[in-house]
């Protein structure tokens, strides 16, 4: 059931938005990161249980698929198909370093209605040796192509 999301204010089950944490480790490092415990994955099993308690606790609008890494995860685009087939918006969050045209059409195909990347100068990554003013709109000009 769609409601009306940005009806403020929000309290108890009309909270529209929830996150689904689905994994733990990164391919990166940020410097004021909360990831700091060891990789893991959650199973599908974990994953839906904790989906389906937030849809009994609220009226789900979207939801942010979030980790570490969600794209490390093996299962993404079959997480992203159940989410859309309870009718609830999906977001992905990325740092993009998996991100090609390949991934982002499996995405899509999969029915993510956004993916939102954090790029930013605190972080260490193999693509950006030096995280740089320069190589920051470089990277942001690679992605937007």
């Amino acid at each position: 059931m769609k409601i009306n999301a940005w009806r403020l204010p929000w309290k108890h089950e009309w909270v529209p938005h929830a996150l689904l944490d689905i994994l733990r480790g990164c391919n990166i490092s940020c410097r004021a990161c909360y990831n700091t415990r060891s990789p893991g994955l959650k199973s599908m099993e974990q994953m839906r249980e904790e989906f389906d308690f937030i849809l009994r606790q609220r009226k789900l609008d979207s939801i942010s698929i979030v980790g570490g890494e969600p794209t490390l995860h093996p299962n993404l685009c079959e997480i992203i198909r159940w989410i859309k087939n309870a009718g609830v918006s999906v977001e992905v969050f990325s740092n993009g370093l998996r991100l090609n045209e390949k991934m982002l059409a499996d995405l899509k195909a999969a029915g993510a209605d956004i993916v939102f990347l954090h790029i930013d100068a605190q972080q260490t990554r193999p693509d950006l040796p030096l995280v740089t003013g320069d190589s920051l709109r470089s990277l942001r000009s690679r992605i937007a192509a």
